[in-house]
Parts: C-alpha cells; structure tokens; sequence
C-alpha cells in the first residue's frame, strides 16, 4: 500500500462547487479504510473504499466540512480568523490484509471556502 497522491496543504471543502479532498492509494487490496484524525490524533469520522484497477480514492471532504462550525467575526477592527473555518487532519490507512499506513506526518488543512477545482493554494490568505 502506497500513498500516491495526498490533498493539497490547504483544501477547499466548502461552496457549491465541487471540492473534493482526495487521497489515492496504490493498494492490491480489495478496500483501503481511511480514519480521518484531527491534528491531536483524536479519529474525527472514518470511511472506505473499494479497490478498482490497482488504485482507491478516498474523498474526505464531506466528513471534514461537517467539522466546521463557521462564525464569521462581526464588525471587528482587525482581520482574525473566523472560529471553526479550518481543520486540521490526516489520514490512518487500513487494507484489507490489516497493512497500516499512518500519515501523520503530513498534515493538512481543510478550509471552508469554495474554490474551482485544483486551485487550492491558500498559503498566501492564511493568518
């Protein structure tokens, strides 16, 4: 099992627009289970995939998006980040054999905000 393709530091998860936080898996498993953890470790939700030519995507974005309890800061004088707009996680991986990939040591950050597709690069915006 091998992590082919991780979101990107800083996703979008939310909008109209499709905004999907995927990983790819290169398994030869049937299914790869993902738990997705917060940043301290704590497992915010978990789902799985099934295995279709060798690969998984897994897109974890609906599960992060219901972490987020934005409350926009009203008529402040400063720009601050508004409370609950971003998570974030990573990802536990689990085959069908019980082979574990943990990848915690590479964080990311789901935004709530709505971009068009493979343009996500909130590091410039971030406070």
């Amino acid at each position: 099992m091998e992590i082919l393709e991780r979101p990107a530091t800083f996703s979008p998860v939310g909008g109209r627009m499709p905004n999907p936080v995927v990983y790819r898996i290169a398994t030869d498993s049937a299914y790869v289970k993902a738990v997705i953890c917060n940043a301290q470790g704590e497992a915010l939700s978990q789902t799985r995939a099934s295995q279709r030519q060798g690969e998984v995507s897994i897109d974890v974005s609906g599960f992060l998006r219901a972490q987020m309890k934005l409350t926009i800061p009203a008529g402040a004088l400063t720009v601050e980040p508004a409370h609950g707009s971003s998570v974030a996680f990573y990802c536990v991986l689990e085959d069908a054999q019980g082979n574990v990939l943990d990848d915690s040591a590479n964080v990311r950050h789901a935004v709530a905000a709505a971009l068009p597709y493979n343009v996500s690069d909130y590091s410039g915006y971030t406070i």
